[in-house]
Formats: structure tokens, C-alpha cells, sequence
């Protein structure tokens, strides 16, 4: 392994093995900090704590945007065979450190080519929280960063180029009902089964013919609360739901269905049961359109690269991705090592190779970028 290489492994390493649950990051911020100084970079940190660097004074922006947190548990760390274990290292430090070494990469290539700089701005955020209430990317929003084209890193896998994400519905509901002893259940609703209910109703509002559960409508039931001992009717029950909005539904679509089933429960014929409740931050669904310039960079490194065309991937999940290109209208993709399915879990792990692999094809697109702007 060569010296650079072998710097970039070491780093990789250490950055996984620095833990950065949401709202912790400071450890990972100043391991960043530092690299990216180290490289002549110009780089700093703002309000909230996301680190920022760029490069190039063109007229057309890309920004290259990676989160340091995780989710919250230890996983121990170890390198073996190439291979970095820890939490994060899926989701999505991995990527994180792709975007990160293509950044120092193609801060060099302006220094050997320089028509490049003219053409393009390159900007490197590391943002905080996108694991929770996204206040970093949010943070880059109302400070203006605004680009015409942006890379956010997530896992996909070497081959593959995430061009959508699903939309947000949050949802939590309390519904109320007189309590009764157990050895009665006759005597009055149940607010437990009646909140079950409601769940099931609208579980089975969206019909979805697709094979593909991505391209449906899906409600997850994240919480269910009776607050009551084993021998009582609860009177009290609270449901919390986690709605995800495919590409050609609007979250102003799925806010109007429930409130139509919830209707059913608010009405004057149904008296004993009280309904209270309320929706979360909404984010809507967002694809990209697969002829945009950065799309089209992306498949021709990876052809060039040997990867072939990629795959397009529109994931199940919701991101930062969807913030920012809806209050910009960027075109986005998401792109990085790592095998998604194994986010948040206890088996995070991504291969050194891949990583590096993923950071050249990204440096690259960006070259291929500059040339699609003529």
C-alpha cells in the first residue's frame, strides 16, 4: 500500500472509531479539522458545528455534503482484512470520508489544472444531526449555500447511484376513553384497541400494485403507550406512527387521508372516544431527473471506471438530501460504500477498498462535471 493510501486507511480508522451519536460530533469535527488543514485547506466551523471547506471561484457550485453522526450505540471498532467495523461505518462515515479524500483530491487537480477553476466551486460539509432533527443541513440552508448540483454521502455500494429518497410523515396520536376493570371489557371502548384500529384502517388506505415496496406508501407502528396496570381498561392510549411517502405522492396527500380516518373517531357518534393529535416536521419525497448533469457525470466515470452503468436506487428512507433539494431545487444524488441494509445495526462495516474506490469515481464526476458545463 502506498504512503497515501495507507495515510487514508490509518484515518478511516480513526475517524469510525471516534463515536459521534447526534448531537456529539465535536470528536469527528476536529479530526476533520485538522486533516483538512493539514492538506493546505482552507477550512472552518460554523454555529452549529458543521465543518466547511471549499475550493475553486467558478459560477457553478457543488456541494459535497456528508453527516459525522450515527445513531446512538458502541459498536467496537477493528480493522481485519481490509475491513472497518464500528458504528457508522455504513451509515455513513464510510461516504463520509469518500466525499472527503475526493475533496482534497480535487482541490489538487485545480492546482495542475487550472481551467478547472474557473468553471467550478467545490464545497466539503461535514453537517451534525442528520441522524436527528437535521439542524445541520438546515444550518447550510439558511446561510445561503446554495449549488447547482450536490453529493450527499450514504451508502449505495461502489455500483450504485441513489437518485431518490421517500418523504416523512410523523405522527402521534392520544386517543381517550372511560376506564373500566378488566372483567368487564363490555362496559366501555377500549382505547387500545380502538387506537390498534385506527392503525390497521390506515395501514390499508393506500393500495400499492408495485413489487417494489419503495414505490408505496408504508406506515410503521413505532410505539404504542396504555400507561395502565395489567387489570384495567386503559383510558388513555398513545400511538406514535412513522409514514414514508413515495416519488409521486405528496405528504399534502397523506396528511388528508388520515385526517379523513381520524374523522371517524371525532365525530358525535362516537362519544365515549376522545382523539387528540398531531404531525411532525414533513419532508416531502424527491427524485432526481436521471438526464441532469450530475446524474450523467456519475455514469460516465462509472462506465469510464469500469463499474459500468449504475444502478439507480431510489431508497426507502428519508435524508438531507430531500432538505436541501427542495429548498434550492438542486439536482441531487446520494453515493458512497456500504452496504445500506446494514445501517444502524450492530454489523456496520466497509471495505477500505470500496471506500477509496468510491472517493476516485466521485473525484472524477466532479472533472466530468466541469466538462458537461462546457
Amino acid at each position: 500500500m502506498s504512503t497515501e493510501l495507507d495515510d487514508r486507511a490509518r484515518f478511516a480508522f480513526e475517524l469510525i472509531s471516534t463515536y459521534s451519536p447526534s448531537g456529539e460530533e465535536e470528536g469527528v469535527s476536529r479530526l476533520l479539522v485538522e486533516r483538512l488543514s493539514s492538506k493546505g485547506l482552507k477550512v472552518g466551523v460554523d454555529s452549529v458545528g458543521n465543518v466547511i471547506s471549499e475550493v475553486g471561484d467558478g459560477d457553478y457550485t457543488v456541494l459535497l455534503c456528508g453527516h459525522m453522526d450515527t445513531v446512538a450505540g458502541w459498536v467496537e471498532p477493528r480493522l481485519e482484512g481490509g475491513v472497518v467495523y464500528g458504528r457508522g461505518a455504513v451509515d455513513a462515515k464510510g461516504a463520509l470520508l469518500s466525499l472527503a479524500y475526493a475533496f482534497e483530491d480535487y482541490a489538487h487537480s485545480l492546482e495542475r489544472e487550472k481551467g478547472f477553476e474557473n468553471r467550478l466551486r467545490v464545497v466539503f460539509a461535514g453537517v451534525v444531526q442528520e441522524e436527528g432533527d437535521s439542524r445541520g443541513i438546515k444550518r447550510l440552508i439558511r446561510d445561503g449555500l446554495k449549488a447547482h448540483a450536490a453529493v450527499f454521502g450514504e451508502p449505495s455500494g461502489v455500483n450504485r447511484l441513489a437518485v431518490g429518497y421517500r418523504g416523512h410523515v410523523p405522527f402521534k396520536a392520544s386517543f381517550e376513553t372511560p376506564e373500566a376493570h378488566a372483567s368487564a371489557p363490555w362496559l366501555t371502548a377500549n382505547s387500545a384497541e380502538v387506537a390498534y384500529e385506527f392503525y390497521q384502517k390506515l395501514k390499508s388506505a393506500w393500495r400499492c400494485e408495485s413489487e417494489r415496496m419503495v414505490e408505496c406508501v408504508s406506515v410503521a407502528l413505532t410505539g404504542i403507550n396504555t400507561f395502565t396496570q395489567h387489570n384495567v381498561i386503559p383510558g388513555r392510549t398513545v400511538l406514535n406512527l412513522d409514514i414514508r411517502v413515495p416519488v409521486g405522492v405528496t405528504t399534502t396527500d397523506v396528511l388528508n387521508t388520515v385526517k379523513r380516518i381520524l374523522s371517524e373517531y371525532t365525530t358525535d357518534n362516537n362519544g365515549d372516544v376522545r382523539v387528540n393529535y398531531e404531525f411532525g416536521e414533513v419532508t416531502e419525497p424527491y427524485k432526481v431527473d436521471l438526464t441532469s448533469k450530475i446524474v450523467r457525470s456519475f455514469t460516465r466515470t462509472m462506465i469510464k471506471e469500469g463499474v459500468g452503468r449504475p444502478e439507480f436506487l431510489v431508497k426507502s428512507g428519508t435524508g438531507d438530501m430531500n432538505t436541501y433539494s427542495q429548498a434550492f431545487n438542486t439536482e441531487c444524488v446520494s453515493y458512497g460504500p456500504g452496504d445500506p441494509r446494514l445501517s444502524h445495526t450492530l454489523r456496520e462495516k466497509v471495505e477500505l477498498r470500496d471506500m477509496l474506490h468510491c472517493s476516485k469515481i466521485v473525484h472524477d464526476a466532479l472533472l466530468e462535471y466541469a466538462t458537461l458545463l462546457g
